[in-house]
């Protein structure tokens, strides 16, 4: 990959926007849905592994929506300049474009691997349990 791939995935997880709306503001949430709305939940496991699994489907669509709203965003500020990006250096559209989508990957795997971590954590520690897919 070239300079650009570095810089634009530098540059992507280092925005405090992306890192506060896609992993602070959702982990407020995290800790809410465990510890608040999380507190009449009943203790058998099924209602448990239901409530843990609607709060990981809700606030991880909200965290990844929250990453793609910041990726765009730079793709927007990003696209202004390819005209001059492509011409004085060996960066082709095509290229860009493809160096964008994997670094856009690759911060959207690592937010997503963050909140995993987390939520997994956090649910854990409130109801005792590891909430896991059961494999047949």
């Amino acid at each position: 990959m070239t300079k650009y791939f570095r810089l634009n995935l530098k540059a992507l997880l280092k925005n405090p926007v992306l890192i506060f709306w896609a992993i602070i503001f959702v982990e407020f949430w995290v800790l809410m849905w465990a510890y608040v709305f999380g507190a009449s939940v009943p203790s058998y496991e099924e209602a448990v592994k239901d409530y843990v699994s609607l709060a990981f489907g809700s606030l991880t669509i909200i965290s990844l929506s929250a990453v793609a709203t910041g990726i765009m965003n730079s793709l927007i500020y990003a696209s202004k300049s390819i005209k001059f990006v492509t011409k004085y250096t060996k960066l082709s559209p095509s290229r860009f474009l493809m160096e964008n989508a994997t670094s856009s990957l690759v911060v959207l795997l690592t937010v997503s691997a963050v909140m995993f971590f987390s939520m997994t954590g956090v649910f854990w520690q409130k109801f005792g349990t590891l909430i896991r897919q059961k494999t047949r």
